[in-house]
């Protein structure tokens, strides 16, 4: 399970930035070529969401014309985050908490898979950690989330509130071994065991 909290979020984060960081660096021309492209698909897809309304998609039949323009303004806002940067789950996370408010379940679960082209289970990480960002006392705190990306933050917002305070000063000490964890530098899969040690899931559900 932690493995896997690991490798999501390394796909994540990959599939968001739009092509991996090592290939950016290395052929920076070829990495600008893919950004465009992506943005062009992007925003092929948005112009047929303009259609949604007329039942495009099928399952956005039921949508009056207010919900329909929400939606489509949401979908542009999410499509454009995701190409800009990496550092804008949390404002996708707080978007698509206000299009889950307009969707009934099956139809947002299409918007992001068939609109945003997004996972689920990501989408249900932002915002989660969006909500979690409302509650933090200042704007420092918050960047602090965008620089540890989206999983760090997701497995931190489960950490004990006296354990997040720690996490929050850089640092933090692991109260059962008396280990000095550097939260910058600690990857996220021994943040996530770290967690499962600290803030067992309660019976019947998994990590």
């Amino acid at each position: 399970m932690v493995k896997k909290i690991d490798d999501q979020n390394k796909d994540f984060e990959s599939a968001l930035a739009g092509a991996p960081k090592s290939r950016a660096k290395q052929v920076p021309v070829d990495h600008e070529v893919d950004r465009i492209e992506k943005h062009q698909q992007a925003t092929g897809k948005q112009r047929q969401m303009q259609l949604l309304g007329q039942g495009k998609l099928g399952l956005f039949d039921t949508l009056d014309s207010e919900q329909t323009k929400l939606v489509n303004e949401a979908t542009e806002k999410v499509l454009k985050l995701k190409i800009q940067s990496v550092c804008h789950f949390l404002e996708i996370g707080q978007i698509a908490h206000e299009v889950k408010e307009q969707l009934e379940y099956g139809q947002f679960c299409a918007w992001i898979r068939d609109c945003v082209y997004l996972e689920e289970r990501q989408v249900q990480y932002m915002m989660r950690v969006s909500n979690w960002a409302k509650s933090l006392p200042n704007n420092e705190f918050r960047s602090r989330l965008r620089n540890w990306g989206i999983m760090k933050s997701y497995v931190i917002h489960q950490l004990p509130a006296n354990i997040q305070e720690q996490a929050f000063q850089g640092e933090l000490i692991d109260p059962e071994t008396g280990e000095v964890i550097d939260i910058n530098r600690t990857p996220v899969k021994k943040l996530a065991a770290l967690r499962k040690r600290l803030a067992p899931a309660p019976q019947g559900r998994t990590g």
